[in-house]
């Protein structure tokens, strides 16, 4: 039960990451590459503008959960742990993420005709 909640989530949300700096997500990109760069720059930008957004209300919500679970002192069932910390790596690899994406963003609006997107390799 701890790895599952202390371990699996910080290695998905920590790792998340790590995923979206080298590309590693999932991206159907064969209708986009055809497009101008213009187009492509705009609808990059719009997309990593609202997933940003998503993720901005995500912290929030997994933020409030954390506090809430903190104080209300609730635990595991088999190991008298406090499930709080486990909580609170959430909103904070989420945050990391989004940071990233600003990052990106930026990084997508300045690119050349002949570079790839900013998160693929």
């Amino acid at each position: 039960e701890i790895a599952a909640n202390y371990l699996m989530v910080a290695t998905v949300f920590l790792g998340i990451c790590y995923a979206h700096r080298q590309g590693a997500n999932i991206r159907v990109t064969f209708l986009v590459d055809r497009l101008p760069l213009k187009v492509q720059t705009v609808m990059g930008c719009f997309a990593q503008g609202f997933a940003i957004l998503l993720i901005s209300i995500l912290v929030i919500a997994t933020a409030k959960q954390a506090l809430r679970s903190i104080a209300e002192g609730s635990s595991f069932t088999t190991f008298p742990l406090s499930q709080g910390p486990a909580y609170c790596v959430i909103p904070v690899g989420l945050f990391f993420l989004s940071c990233l994406m600003i990052l990106d963003l930026r990084r997508l609006r300045k690119r050349k005709p002949e570079e790839k997107s900013p998160t693929t390799n």
